[in-house]
């Protein structure tokens, strides 16, 4: 028989949707290769973009090669990714023309090569045993019979088989007693792609998926992560062997996954070192999109230590111990370097960033996040806490403030938004006095209302070594960044009620720059009690410990912390920066 275009399209439509509709089951099962219980909804993430961006066509590669760039672009963690290159891989050896039995099954024999190839440690008793044991059933089936239909149909049994056996060849399956998440994913995919390569007209979108809610649940696991970050990445590349990607990659963590189509590589890592990882990939193209998703975070998520869940932003500095120990939800975002997108401290932590600060072609630029990225960021917040906290950069500063309100509208009394008018140190003196609050478990009502009487006691003072950083973010004019290296002006920059960037002043030597900010401290709790204070540096970590020193005999309290400053904030103030945040309040 042969078989049209129409006919896969259909099947892969089909198959999609039949899968999206049990990602909340799939979900539930995840306990490999991380019991984070997202591997339903990686999976129909994955699934979704073929319902989204691919399109029909009479030719069956334009039809193939649609669907293809579809889950290259949408492929979304391991289970994702694998799904991605078995489709990937399907359309590679397809002909222009309509299918033969034999090229059907011979492009289903190259998927399953892809996806074994693109694993670096191949794991059986997961969806890649299951794609494997049914794809060589149909062949074996088809050499008896010919019979094309009744092989196709029959075949499905062998995947039901091959999914039951799953615990007996991963021992974390049996320990758990459960099937593979991803393995009974891809069986529900086949059957609803079965069910459609025999419908002859064009498949719609069923009303069901379209309003289809994402709801995530995990299985706890005791299972140790190794490996912090889940890590991802899509590069532009004319690159064809995948090969040396792989050996570089596989030393920076585990469940590495490298998927090729025409146009793009789809990676997929588990790492402690995201960066390094985003570091070697921009060698093999232009990185368009990456994330780096916290599983320890979202393990810890399952099991929240109170109702309100604490979100910031990259600016706001805290240490990452803190951050853990008090779960802090610290949303990335974005640096532009080169037409590359970068997460805030994540995949461009400052280090890297002074490093190379004289390096870059064109100087870096930021980005504001994306009313979806944050409304999916809230979405899942909310599956496990019943309210949200947020305490934004000053939105004076940045746009990020006004897309954390307007993704905000549509949970009406679920998620409360504080501009904080701050940055930096002062931002994260506020976030740390927000977890105190609510974990003496006050009302949301309370707590913004005492934050908000908190901003207003809350100051910076910066100190930068020299302006041509500002100069170069656009938020000084040149003119003023000559005069200032002319004079050696080095001027001390803080915050004002509103949440705007002013100076206090200026000194001509670093010595009085550091009287003066000890005077403006000081002054502080004069009148008033000092609640806590923070010192936070750019890459000059031996000028923060020295004051440190200096302020515990000043003040009577050591720092609550001493922070390296964001790569954000390093881009405009630039290294050697030096800062002190103090909180204080109205005496009893």
């Amino acid at each position: 028989m042969t078989i049209k275009s129409t006919q896969v399209y259909n099947a892969f439509m089909s198959g999609a949707q039949s899968l999206i509709l049990q990602k909340q089951i799939l979900n539930e099962l995840n306990v490999f290769p991380v019991a984070d219980g997202d591997t339903g909804s990686n999976m129909a993430y994955t699934m979704e973009g073929i319902l989204r961006s691919s399109k029909h066509y009479d030719s069956m590669s334009e039809t193939m090669n649609s669907i293809a760039d579809a889950v290259s672009l949408n492929a979304k963690g391991n289970s994702g990714a694998i799904m991605a290159q078995f489709i990937i891989g399907f359309s590679e050896t397809l002909p222009d023309h309509e299918l033969s039995d034999k090229d059907f099954i011979d492009g289903l024999k190259v998927a399953v090569k892809k996806v074994y190839e693109a694993l670096s440690h191949p794991v059986e008793g997961t969806m890649i045993t299951v794609m494997r044991l049914w794809v060589d059933e149909i062949d074996t089936l088809y050499q008896k019979s010919h019979d094309f239909t009744t092989t196709i149909n029959t075949s499905l049994n062998k995947a039901y088989e091959a999914l039951k056996d799953t615990p007996n060849l991963l021992q974390i399956l049996k320990d758990h007693h459960v099937v593979d998440s991803g393995a009974k994913g891809f069986v529900h995919f086949l059957e609803g792609f079965i069910k459609g390569l025999w419908t002859t007209e064009k498949i719609i979108i069923d009303e069901a998926v379209e309003n289809h809610v994402h709801e995530s649940h995990m299985i706890d696991s005791s299972e140790e992560i190794h490996f912090r970050y889940c890590t991802e990445a899509l590069v532009r590349t004319d690159l064809t062997d995948t090969q040396d990607v792989k050996n570089r990659l596989e030393c920076l963590g585990d469940s590495l996954l490298v998927v090729r189509s025409k146009h793009y590589l789809k990676v997929h890592i588990h790492t402690n070192t995201p960066e390094k990882v985003m570091d070697d990939l921009k060698t093999s193209g232009t990185i368009i999109q990456q994330k780096a998703d916290d599983m320890i975070l979202q393990h810890l998520d399952f099991t929240p230590n109170s109702k309100i869940a604490l979100v910031t932003d990259s600016i706001a500095d805290l240490p990452k111990g803190i951050i853990d120990e008090a779960r802090i939800h610290v949303f990335p975002l974005t640096i532009m370097i080169e037409d590359a997108p970068f997460l805030d401290r994540i995949t461009m932590p400052s280090r890297v960033f002074y490093e190379r600060i004289n390096t870059f072609k064109s100087y870096p630029s930021s980005s504001q996040p994306t009313l979806k990225s944050i409304e999916d960021y809230y979405k899942n917040l909310l599956q496990h806490y019943e309210q949200v906290l947020v305490i934004s950069v000053s939105s004076k500063m940045s746009g990020t403030y006004h897309v954390f309100k307007k993704a905000a509208e549509v949970y009406e009394g679920k998620i409360v938004v504080i501009d904080s008018k701050q940055n930096s140190g002062a931002q994260g003196l506020l976030v740390m006095r927000a977890h105190e609050l609510i974990q003496q478990g006050l009302s949301i009502d309370v707590i913004q209302e005492t934050i908000e009487k908190a901003i207003q006691n809350t100051k910076i003072f910066v100190s930068v070594d020299t302006l041509k950083y500002m100069v170069k973010m656009g938020r000084l004019k040149p003119i003023v960044g000559r005069i200032g290296k002319w004079v050696n002006m080095k001027p001390i920059v803080t915050i004002d009620e509103t949440g705007h960037g002013v100076t206090k002043g200026a000194s001509f030597s670093k010595k009085q720059t550091e009287h003066r900010m000890i005077k403006e401290v000081v002054n502080m709790t004069k009148d008033k009690k000092l609640v806590n204070y923070c010192i936070v540096h750019g890459n000059d970590l031996k000028r923060a410990e020295r004051f440190s020193t200096l302020l515990t005999q000043k003040l009577n309290k050591a720092p609550l912390f001493i922070d390296e400053i964001s790569t954000i904030v390093a881009m405009s103030a630039g290294p050697k920066t030096f800062a002190i945040a103090i909180q204080v309040e109205d005496n009893q």
